[in-house]
């Protein structure tokens, strides 16, 4: 054990098979905005940092809501009750360079999945096998990277950004309209989103302008 890091328990491969289906089956896009660790396919589902500097539902909550669904059942399975989070990033070989999350704040929890070999977390030099094993760090105080692996290898990082709120965000799927929406209620209100990211209905009437006839832009942290 070491002071950068607490383990938690081992997760069964079991747990990470429908997800890794998904993933596979779908790439998520790369990520041109993670300067601080390069560039490759890794995306946050939950809440994000935009680029006026607030925070909102991710793109990929709507662009990819059957994995924002799975992310929480995993969640719920392999973390403890009371350990809070409100955005997942989802890596699908993605080499980090070693770097800090600055833009997080407290404890966050990383585990690696899928058909790989080597691929350790190496926090302060310290070299963490997270593959179907649950680990704890502060991801803004220490310095990590991802050592080279052989083979597919993915991971999950559950943490918070360093925002006011301190909710959860909750999501559903919902009918509107005779059509399939993406429910997001956080900090007592709710919103619809329909299949493009556009907000359809709110509960307090707002409801976020279109630009350029896209969804609110909007960039992971």
């Amino acid at each position: 054990m070491s002071n950068y890091f607490t383990l938690g328990d081992a997760v069964p491969e079991e747990v990470f098979a429908d997800l890794l289906k998904m993933l596979k089956d779908k790439r998520i896009p790369n990520n041109f905005y993670r300067k601080n660790s390069g560039f490759g396919r890794s995306q946050t589902f939950g809440i994000v940092k935009t680029r006026n500097g607030g925070y909102a539902g991710s793109r990929m909550n709507y662009a990819r809501p059957e994995v924002l669904m799975e992310l929480s059942k995993v969640a719920s399975k392999i973390l403890p009750s009371d350990f809070r989070f409100t955005s997942i990033q989802v890596n699908d070989n993605y080499l980090s360079a070693p770097h800090k999350d600055k833009g997080n704040e407290g404890i966050s929890a990383i585990v690696g999945f899928g058909d790989y070999s080597r691929g350790d977390l190496v926090i302060e030099e310290h070299p963490v096998n997270i593959r179907h094993q649950v680990c704890f760090f502060d991801g803004s105080l220490y310095t990590h990277e991802t050592a080279a692996y052989d083979g597919e290898r993915f991971s999950l990082v559950f943490f918070r950004p360093n925002c006011t709120f301190r909710e959860v965000p909750v999501y559903s799927m919902v009918s509107f309209e005779r059509k399939n929406c993406l429910s997001e209620s956080l900090a007592g209100v709710t919103r619809y989103f329909n299949s493009t990211g556009r907000c359809v209905w709110a509960s307090d009437n707002n409801i976020p302008p279109v630009k350029k006839n896209k969804p609110i832009l909007r960039a992971c942290i």
